[in-house]
């Protein structure tokens, strides 16, 4: 089913359902894996505001830790993340979950937060 969320009645003449929501689910869990914490925090949130549930953390290992205590929708990791642990833990949850969605963030060094 399309939707046309500009005008509900879109132009092949299916109406989209009122009852249909985009905002997300409140139970819906973003892991953020950054180890800078301004960004770390700034993304969580960001996130809060558009009602998702933020969960931080600053290193592959908490990551794994928070994966383990419950259920991650989504992995929002630094792509800048040097230390090759940090890497092998997504690695790892996506080996336990493989339609998990990683979605790399970046910061460039000149960007304010």
């Amino acid at each position: 089913m399309r939707l046309d969320l500009v005008n509900p009645m879109s132009p092949d003449g299916i109406v989209a359902n009122p009852e249909v929501s985009l905002a997300p689910a409140m139970n819906t869990r973003v892991l953020v894996v950054d180890d800078d914490v301004s960004v770390r925090e700034s993304l969580g949130r960001a996130l809060k505001l558009e009602n998702y549930e933020a969960v931080l953390a600053a290193n592959g290992q908490q990551a794994m830790q928070k994966f383990y205590e419950g259920s991650i929708d989504v992995v929002l990791p630094d792509l800048n993340m040097t230390v090759k642990n940090d890497w092998d833990a997504f690695e790892r949850m996506t080996a336990i979950n493989p339609r998990l969605p990683i979605i790399m963030i970046k910061r460039e060094q000149n960007q304010c937060v």
